[in-house]
């Protein structure tokens, strides 16, 4: 495919796309020697996981030590281990290890891709976890505002998009952030970390969040890779995007590492 030097001139360098995603916090399973291990395999490959939900890595981790005692969990960024290990750039690892999606957000693109696939589509239209398949979620409708620059975010959780949607709604304008790693993001922790006492108040929480949800049809869904694949060939000039991960997976990973 050719690409036009205005492209050219947009497309980004690893080092570049490195520092947009490593804010993006990931889990290992690793031995001692801090090696991954793989845990899966597909057509006779093996495949070790680099997990966006504590939750996700730890229920795996808790399998892993039946057979492997001294397994325990590694923290990294996204920026760690995308390109080197994800991506395969750092040669011969012995197996492919994928990005680890929760299904839950899985699920939900899907549904996303589905609603708004052209009609009359043969083709399926899912993504697949285990595959390494990463959902991001965007709107034209969310914006952040950065010190003077409008941003544009994308999200690893839906439920983050509905936030920032929620909270455009609420002010009539984009929220304001910095430029300090994972800010929008902590913009965001008020109203999606909070912890209801009761059931009840769960409940309600749940509803009220699900009333002011982004609809399904103003939801766009791509995947990580696709995204990367565009700012490395300039072929959609992303240079003002914004990866935003979940402020409470960000909190719960730091609080399994300080608990182990």
């Amino acid at each position: 495919k050719m690409v036009s030097a205005e492209s050219a001139q947009r497309g980004m360098s690893t080092a570049e796309i490195e520092r947009y995603i490593s804010a993006i916090p990931v889990l290992a399973l690793v031995n001692e020697e801090d090696q991954p291990f793989f845990t899966a395999s597909d057509r006779g490959k093996r495949i070790g996981y680099f997990y966006l939900e504590p939750t996700d890595a730890l229920r795996d981790l808790k399998v892993l030590q039946q057979t492997q005692p001294s397994a325990r969990l590694k923290l990294a960024s996204l920026s760690e281990v995308y390109f080197p290990l994800v991506m395969g750039e750092q040669g011969d690892l012995g197996g492919e290890f994928r990005l680890r999606p929760t299904r839950k957000q899985v699920v939900t693109a899907n549904l996303a891709l589905q609603y708004n696939s052209p009609e009359g589509t043969l083709l399926p239209v899912s993504l697949d976890e285990a595959k390494g398949q990463v959902p991001i979620f965007y709107s034209e409708r969310v914006a952040f505002e950065v010190d003077g620059k409008t941003r544009y975010p994308f999200f690893f959780r839906k439920d983050d998009l509905d936030s920032a949607y929620a909270n455009r709604q609420a002010n009539g304008a984009p929220r304001q952030g910095s430029t300090e790693q994972g800010s929008p993001a902590a913009s965001l922790s008020s109203s999606s970390s909070m912890s209801p006492s009761s059931p009840a108040s769960r409940r309600a929480a749940k509803a009220a969040q699900e009333a002011l949800a982004l609809p399904i049809g103003l939801v766009r869904c791509a995947t990580l890779d696709g995204i990367v694949r565009q700012m490395r060939s300039g072929e959609v000039d992303l240079r003002e995007a914004l990866f935003v991960g979940s402020p409470e997976a960000v909190a719960m990973s730091k609080q399994l590492m300080e608990q182990r």
